[in-house]
């Protein structure tokens, strides 16, 4: 079978390969979760053995893709593409171990990019692809947003450093306590770890809290805005197509 032959094959059935992994990703992701049950430890031979055929799957599938990427001309584009990446993290942390490399804590933290497999359905749903499609159009709207809020916990954070590190320097070591505090203030969490005792750290907790209401529900604003004018453009395209034809 030649290269177009191949590539025909692959086009052909590219429908019914996407359902099959995608369904091969789902139960990746339920067994990860199960494998952290020690009441299922017993089972733990068969959690090795489905880890050990999926990565063997998705080995062959980042071939195969970068193949066929090869035959049209944009390997290097797929490889170097977020999705390119996404493949070879998901499957990379199985064989680091057989090229040497032993550092058992390096190893273990790579081992989460396991559950990027997950961000592989990106590629088969399209329901997914609405959500990164929203995203990529107002990503402008978001990191604006996003840089907002980060200014706002950063100013609140250091001045509650300044405040309170003296007051309590076993809660407020240093500005990462502080930023902990910050973000667990913004988003209304309220951990309880760290509380001003201070009369202006608990105004600056007081004006952080009222300020995250706000600048929090700002992402969800423009994500629904975003949702509703891709909606409103596949709408007027399928009703343009519609008279064309």
């Amino acid at each position: 079978m030649n290269k177009r032959n191949l590539y025909i094959f692959y086009k052909k059935y590219d429908v019914w390969f996407d359902q099959v992994t995608y369904f091969l990703v789902m139960l990746n992701v339920v067994v990860l979760c199960l494998n952290t049950f020690q009441e299922l430890n017993p089972y733990l031979h068969w959690f090795k053995a489905f880890e050990l055929f999926m990565t063997v799957v998705f080995s062959i599938e980042y071939v195969l893709r970068c193949y066929f990427s090869y035959i049209k001309g944009n390997m290097f584009k797929y490889m170097f593409s977020v999705l390119g990446l996404i493949d070879l993290a998901s499957i990379l942390p199985y064989y680091l171990p057989f090229s040497g490399f032993k550092h058992s804590s390096f190893i273990k933290t790579l081992r989460l990019f396991r559950l990027l497999t997950m961000l592989k359905l990106y590629r088969y749903s399209e329901h997914v692809q609405t959500i990164v499609d929203v995203i990529n159009h107002k990503k402008g709207d978001l990191i604006a947003t996003f840089i907002s809020i980060l200014f706002v916990v950063l100013f609140c954070s250091y001045a509650m450093y300044v405040l309170e590190h003296e007051i309590q320097p076993d809660k407020i070591r240093n500005i990462l306590d502080a930023v902990w505090w910050g973000i667990g203030t913004i988003a209304t969490v309220g951990y309880g770890d760290i509380i001003p005792v201070t009369f202006w750290g608990k105004v600056i907790a007081s004006i952080l809290t009222l300020f995250g209401v706000g600048l929090v529900a700002i992402p969800s604003a423009i994500l629904s805005a975003g949702f509703v004018e891709l909606q409103n453009d596949k709408k007027a395209k399928k009703h343009k197509n519609n008279i064309t034809d």
